[in-house]
């Protein structure tokens, strides 16, 4: 059979029994039917041998390989390889089976059969070793050579750090329920509207469910979508028509791929930041694209355009990301960073807590500063926001589970310095600085001295990136490149696009902190993590100080944000300000905004006291901000969140304090008037 070469995009991969299935989405062109692409998606199917490594004494190993030698199938072999806890390498079993599938199972046996054995790489997403293997990832445009279903050869020109690689041409087809969008789990009934772009939009009522399931079975037919696009199609409407077209004898091609069934993964429910958080059954589909907007992680904030982005940048199928969070994207990512340069990846997180006094622990686990604002309504603010502060700090100090405590001795200080006769750093003392930045490291090994972490003192090796920077590095660099793009762009599509790639990369950037002191983040540790919180408290604080030298009055400080007024100041004074922070810190820092006016509420429950993370406040150009208020919250009733942001619409107009107090009579009347209509029901 000939080898012919097309291009086109991955849309999906996943494993199967003959290897690694891709779908690829041909480009719609000119010439020989089979081999030009007419816009469709192709099935073919690449190999992926898969391997993990066992870690044990020389005399175990050998029962080890003895044992699995018999097992149908695998390769074995002795390795040696970089195991970044350890600092150096390792000796290993290596074994390797011929695909994703087998590889799995080799896997399960190995560690029911020997649970107290070190294992590594033992739980590798199969599409993310292939994009590393083949140097591809989800949704790149490839030049693919195929040999009938058979993959050949793979490649792409792009990266995934490219600023300008545009989606496929994605075919939509939309499923919801007509009218508002309601939860149907609570008994809401609407006709069901099946819509693209290119075919006449069909509402179909469910009390003649044959005609309703044809409809959508014609539709997925005749337009083939890549995606399906739904409103609560996990808990509801995938569901209600598999069991419909299952009652009916009706063959529903949800699927593209006729060999698999519609995968159905059951709900659960965690425990995160203080509360419970339920996630429902979701409907996974092969060859076929399903995203259910309601589901979807965060896709309010940044959409398909922001989707894509977290698909290309953590190598994880568009499916799997549009169901996942934000930390699951920022494990794949150091996962696929420690993949590609041969470092070993623990199956379990292995490194304990150092242990520290009670005095220790109450110097290191301090978390962000906060500074407490006196209450009352201000004129002419300015807000100075860090730009990713907690990652920029992870660059610029080498902080990684591998690095913070953790000196080797080529940077080990003269006097080693165990962490219970660690003092505290004097601020104005300089610690001992390496001889060229973190962020300047090579890959290898290097003479210096460790840094020293404010505070704390925890020391930080310098002689190696650790794999936290390595990964987040360009991420920053890709997320400022995108922001600075669509400043340059006027307000459009374009620009809305950009923006939506931007705020889709700040979530994994905003994850990264919280997981790197995650208990069971592989390359997490909380030492590391209470390292970055001393280094921004350091941090903000010098900014506040570089910002009272300049003759402004310090208002308030919160993380990574401060706000500072000063009269008669210029937007000249403003910028040379944030430059010389920039300058000293080592951190990027852009201004947020200047206020016409903004306003600190007391507590309610002690009158007079200060609430840190509340505040509202109108921009010249008169956007409103607001934290920590009803308006804001997510557990405030819609009817008191809307009547207060009508509220603020109507302070939001004021040029000034006069303005605003001016204003309030207005703001009484609307919540007599609101108070009214709620009575009256």
């Amino acid at each position: 059979m000939n080898a012919r070469s097309l291009p086109a995009w991955i849309l999906d991969l996943y494993p199967a029994p003959e290897g690694m299935v891709l779908w690829l989405k041909t480009e719609a062109r000119s010439g020989s039917a089979e081999w030009a692409g007419d816009g469709r998606a192709l099935r073919a199917v690449d190999e992926l041998p898969m391997s993990f490594f066992i870690a044990a004494e020389p005399s175990i190993l050998r029962a080890v390989w003895k044992e699995i030698s018999g097992w149908t199938g695998l390769r074995l072999a002795r390795e040696r390889r970089f195991e970044i806890h350890q600092g150096g390498e390792i000796d290993l079993l290596a074994v390797t089976a011929p695909g994703p599938l087998p590889y799995r199972a080799a896997v399960r046996e190995a560690l029911a059969r020997w649970p107290d054995l070190s294992f590594y790489n033992a739980d590798l997403d199969p599409a993310l070793v292939y994009a590393i293997e083949r140097g591809v990832f989800p949704l790149a445009q490839c030049q693919v050579t195929l040999e009938g279903a058979r993959v050949r050869a793979i490649a792409t020109d792009q990266t995934r750090w490219d600023l300008a690689a545009s989606p496929p041409p994605f075919r939509i087809l939309t499923l919801r329920l007509e009218g508002e969008l309601r939860d149907p789990s609570h008994g809401y009934r609407a006709p069901l509207e099946i819509a693209a772009p290119e075919i006449p939009t069909q509402t179909r009522a469910w009390d003649a469910p044959r005609e309703l399931v044809e409809a959508v079975r014609d539709s997925l037919l005749a337009y083939d979508p890549d995606i399906l696009l739904t409103a609560w199609g996990d808990s509801f409407l995938l569901p209600e028509l598999l069991q419909l077209a299952q009652k009916l004898g009706i063959d529903l091609p949800l699927n593209r791929d006729a060999r698999r069934s519609v995968l159905r993964k059951g709900e659960r429910s965690y425990f995160s930041y203080g509360r419970i958080v339920h996630r429902p059954s979701s409907v996974w589909l092969f060859g076929r694209l399903h995203i259910d907007r309601q589901t979807a992680f965060l896709a309010d904030e940044y959409g398909l355009d922001g989707l894509v982005e977290l698909a290309r940048t953590t190598l994880q199928p568009l499916q799997q990301v549009a169901r996942t969070s934000s930390g699951t994207g920022i494990s794949a990512m150091q996962t696929a960073e420690a993949y590609r340069r041969g470092w070993l990846i623990p199956y379990r997180k292995r490194e304990p807590e150092d242990f520290k006094t009670a005095l220790e622990l109450v110097r290191g686990d301090k978390g962000g500063l906060t500074f407490q604002p006196e209450p009352g309504l201000y004129e002419h603010v300015l807000e100075l926001d860090f730009a990713s502060m907690y990652p920029s700090l992870m660059v610029k100090f080498n902080l990684s589970a591998e690095t913070v405590g953790r000196t080797c001795p080529k940077c080990r200080p003269s006097s080693p310095i165990p962490f219970s006769q660690r003092t505290l750093a004097s601020r104005g003392q300089p610690a001992p600085a390496p001889s060229r930045g973190p962020g300047a490291l090579g890959e290898g090994e290097r003479e210096g001295s460790p840094a020293i972490i404010p505070e704390i003192g925890y020391p930080v090796c310098q002689c190696r990136k650790g794999i936290v920077p390595l990964t987040l590095a360009p991420l920053l660099e890709k997320r400022l490149a995108l922001k600075k793009a669509a400043r340059a762009l006027p307000e459009g599509p374009e620009r809305e696009v950009l923006r939506r790639r931007q705020v889709a990369l700040k979530w994994l950037l905003v994850t990264c902190f919280g997981y790197l002191g995650y208990k069971n983040a592989r390359f997490g540790r909380i030492e590391a993590h209470e390292s970055t919180t001393a280094c921004g408290r350091d941090t903000l604080l010098r900014a506040k100080e570089i910002a009272e030298e300049r003759g402004y009055l310090f208002l308030h400080a919160l993380t990574d944000a401060l706000w500072i007024y000063k009269e008669g100041s210029t937007d000249a004074e403003h910028q040379a300000l944030v430059e010389e922070i920039g300058r000293d810190t080592g951190v990027r820092i852009d201004i947020e905004g200047l206020y016409r006016w903004l306003a600190f509420p007391p507590s309610r429950q002690y009158a007079g006291n200060p609430v840190a993370n509340r505040y509202f406040g109108a921009f010249e150009d008169g956007k409103i901000k607001m934290r920590g208020i009803e308006a804001r919250r997510h557990d405030t009733i819609r009817w008191i969140r809307e009547a207060q942001a009508e509220m603020l619409e109507i302070l939001a107009r004021a040029e000034n304090g006069a303005g605003y107090r001016a204003r309030m009579g207005e703001v009484f009347a609307l919540a007599r008037e609101k108070l009214a209509d709620l009575r009256r029901g």
